[in-house]
């Protein structure tokens, strides 16, 4: 069986759920791994159409929804009448992202198997808190990797036994509605802020990799520095990912977390860089 596994990742979080079930997919007998892509808007997809029997998807719940671009390779890579699974990362609420997406693919004539719903630490809410905090290390310790493997290792089952569905994730109310007792002001207005993203001059070193990172190619770069488009999708890569805390948006992410996932550690998925 040719399994393809086709994921969208902003700060990192999907990217290392999908890199896992990667090797847990190779250890499977009679699964081969034809290709493992990060969406971008680089990405040929037409040329991966034939190269899978069973696609897997993952994706990072934005705002409620799975992202525009992640619904966009579907519609590219979806061929009827193939079987497609997977996953999509969540922090809050997975809202009705999955659905939607299975929804989609359906429309596009493919079969909608197995999904998992994973919850991680919330790379949004991350950015807007404090160093060195209470609240830091009470959202960076929200991943279970114990709970994250069973999930995924059930994913891997549900491809020789169809009829085996895992369940979704499960989010407390309680900590739901801690969550957003914690959340900032301007976390929720964050929608309408893609045009606060700047890059400072004094810290930037050139070294593209914010502009490399970027999944929808808002960032360009121009004399070596990054200038950024209207393509934003509020992913918040760019930050996290800057090496030097050039970019920012605006006062309020100054001393602030930057999050950088790795797989996996004692304590958790978070890695914070302090």
């Amino acid at each position: 069986m040719r399994v393809g596994v086709l994921y969208y990742s902003g700060a990192g979080n999907t990217e290392v759920i999908a890199e896992r079930l990667t090797q847990i997919l190779r250890a499977q007998p009679g699964i081969e791994i034809t290709f493992l892509e990060r969406v971008h808007t680089e990405v040929e997809y037409a040329a991966l159409r034939d190269r899978y029997d069973v696609l897997c998807a993952g994706f990072p719940v934005h705002f409620g929804r799975a992202p525009a671009l992640a619904g966009t390779a579907l519609r590219e890579i979806a061929v009827g009448g193939r079987r497609i699974v997977g996953f999509c990362t969540y922090s809050v609420l997975p809202g009705a992202a999955v659905t939607g997406f299975g929804r989609l693919a359906r429309h596009l004539g493919m079969v909608s198997g197995a999904w998992v719903r994973i919850r991680m630490p919330p790379t949004h809410m991350l950015l807007f808190t404090p160093r060195r905090s209470r609240r830091a290390a009470w959202l960076q310790g929200w991943f279970s990797s114990v709970e994250t493997e069973l999930k995924l290792a059930r994913l891997a089952g549900s491809l020789r036994w169809p009829s085996s569905r895992p369940a979704g994730g499960n989010y407390p109310a309680v900590k739901v509605l801690a969550t957003f007792g914690l959340w900032p002001l301007h976390v929720w207005n964050l929608q309408g802020r893609a045009g606060d993203l700047e890059a400072l001059p004094g810290r930037c070193t050139q070294c593209g990799l914010c502009a490399r990172g970027c999944p929808t190619g808002n960032i360009s770069l121009a004399a070596g520095y990054p200038q950024f488009g209207d393509r934003c999708s509020l992913c918040l890569a760019c930050i996290h990912r800057c090496p030097t805390e050039a970019i920012q948006m605006g006062r309020h992410t100054v001393e602030t977390v930057r999050y950088l996932p790795v797989w996996p550690r004692a304590s958790g998925l978070a890695n914070a860089r302090s």
